[in-house]
């Protein structure tokens, strides 16, 4: 430790600049860790919104399977319901990709596949309404199922692509936050 009452104007000067530098270098540290608890956050909330829209997709086809099969008023309820909240679940959706910077293609992509179904269930149910023989006709295509099973794989892809980002945090994290902490507390300390 150096007495800095009897230290030259030079050295006073140095361990002025050097406290500085560790100062900036903690708070550096400090904003780094704040904003990758952030990203982490708003990746959460993409994950989040991710599993409601793929949820809200398996009620909207559970629903038109059930009117299908029983063609009554109770069974259309819940794919009514299930339909009135998919568009919320898909502003969400976008929201939550667009914070996170994750790539168009997916995001547009299982919101495409989604619309797909929701084209097909209501095909589907206004054939029901129709007659159950019309309803056949359209239920060979089986374009609910690929169309949910496409967005099944996007997830599977958006699980992947959040996998890595979160890896890249704790990356940088552990390489780069938490040494530069150490060693500015280190030099503060010697200061």
């Amino acid at each position: 430790m150096i007495n800095r009452a009897m230290a030259s104007p030079i050295t006073r000067s140095i361990l002025i600049g050097l406290t500085v530098l560790s100062l900036a270098s903690i708070a550096w540290s400090l904003y780094g860790f704040a904003s990758s608890q952030i990203r982490a956050s708003w990746q959460n909330s993409l994950e989040i919104a991710g599993e409601r829209y793929i949820s809200a997709l398996k009620d909207i086809q559970t629903g038109y399977r059930d009117y299908y099969n029983r063609g009554t008023s109770e069974a259309l309820a819940p794919y009514l319901r299930a339909k009135a909240k998919l568009d919320s679940y898909i502003a969400t959706f976008r929201e939550a990709a667009a914070k996170v910077a994750l790539p168009a293609e997916i995001s547009d992509r299982m919101i495409g596949e989604g619309h797909r179904l929701v084209d097909y269930s209501e095909r589907l149910v206004a054939a029901r309404n129709r007659s159950f023989v019309e309803a056949q006709a359209v239920s060979r295509a089986r374009e609910g199922n690929e169309a949910l099973n496409k967005v099944r794989e996007d997830v599977r892809v958006l699980g992947s692509w959040l996998q890595r980002e979160r890896d890249a945090i704790t990356e940088r994290t552990d390489r780069v936050y938490f040494p530069v902490a150490i060693n500015a507390l280190f030099a503060l300390a010697l200061v």
